[in-house]
């Protein structure tokens, strides 16, 4: 019987918040299985400049000590897009130059920066993007990914606790050799 729990050559970021904070201890679970290293950047505010959960980021890191939390901070300065105004320019496919999917970006940047250089390739995740790790790692030990430098992954979203799974699939999940990030 094959290991289904062997490590591979992966870094995981994670993207987090206190939002998802019902999600980020069964997220960072799912990918401990096979990552061999866990990186998850926190602001210390939210996207749209109101102050974060000092509190609860403490918990969370207390909770969660397999993974290596990055703390960044929020500048201000930086030109913020409200959240509905960011997702009714994705809903019109308007152009997204700024505002909160900068800081999105950052944080990934700021996490793949944070990985050991050895990290073979990074899978980038939100807090609430739990991987079927079962099913994932079976499909990570056929080696199928070595043949791609970079992959897009479809995933179900979670609402409100990890146990409301959607019915229906998006594909935010990317995971990048490390050369091609």
């Amino acid at each position: 019987m094959k290991n289904y729990f062997m490590k591979h050559n992966i870094g995981v970021v994670i993207n987090y918040c206190t939002n998802d904070y019902k999600f980020i201890e069964h997220t960072i679970n799912s990918v401990a299985g096979f990552a061999r290293e866990i990186i998850v950047p926190v602001c210390d505010h939210f996207y749209d400049g109101t102050t974060e959960n000092n509190n609860l980021i403490k918990k969370t890191i207390e909770e969660n000590p397999q993974a290596k939390f990055i703390r960044f901070k929020f500048d201000k300065g930086k030109k913020i897009q409200p959240y509905w105004s960011w997702r009714l320019r994705r809903i019109l496919k308007l152009p997204l130059q700024s505002g909160s999917q900068y800081w999105v970006c950052y944080a990934r940047k700021l996490g793949w920066n944070n990985l050991s250089k050895n990290s073979e390739y990074t899978l980038f995740l939100d807090a609430d993007e739990i991987i079927d790790a079962q099913k994932f790692i079976r499909w990570l030990n056929t080696n199928e990914y070595r043949k791609y430098n970079a992959m897009k992954f479809a995933n179900y979203w979670y609402f409100r606790e990890p146990k409301y799974q959607a019915l229906t699939w998006e594909d935010s999940p990317v995971m990048f050799k490390r050369d091609y990030v």
